[in-house]
This record gives C-alpha cells, structure tokens and sequence, in this order.
C-alpha cells in the first residue's frame, strides 16, 4: 500500500467512525509528514496537503482555539478540508 492509499484509508475509517478527531489528526498528519514518498505521484499526494497543515494543528480544546484562532484548528476546520479534498480528487 503507497502513501495515498494510506492516507485515503485513514479518511475513511475516520468517516466510517472508527477514528475519533483526536485519533484522525494524529495518525493523518505522521503518515503524510513521516512516511515515505515511495510509490506515489506527489501532483496527487500534494492535493492532501491543505488536510495536512490542519490536522497537524488541530486542538481539541476550544479555548485554545478561540486564543490562538491562527495557530491552532478545530474539528469543523477538520470537516471543512476534508470536503475541499474531496472537491480535488
């Protein structure tokens, strides 16, 4: 299995409901900035990076978020990307 595979598994198992948002944004963001690039056309891989930077910032706490607006991201910013990778592939 290449890296998108990977990354196109864990989505849906997030939106199978078999990840919770914690859970998703740890184990989404070390395979995309962690693993290896093996096998993969990195047009495609690229159009997973927005998901990316948001789940590698992503704060379940809300007054964190609300404090740090530009550093940190929530659950909805979460759905939000995931939506625009879909409009992507």
């Amino acid at each position: 299995m290449n890296k998108v595979e990977k990354l196109n598994l864990i989505i849906k198992m997030y939106q199978d409901g078999q990840y919770d948002t914690d859970t998703f944004a740890d184990v989404f963001s070390y395979t995309y900035g962690k693993e290896s690039n093996d096998n993969c056309d990195r047009a495609v891989l690229d159009k997973y990076k927005n998901l990316f930077m948001i789940t590698s910032r992503y704060s379940p706490y809300e007054d964190e978020i609300s404090l740090y607006p530009n550093v940190y991201c929530s659950k909805q910013d979460i759905l939000d990307a995931l939506d625009l990778l879909k409009s992507k592939l």
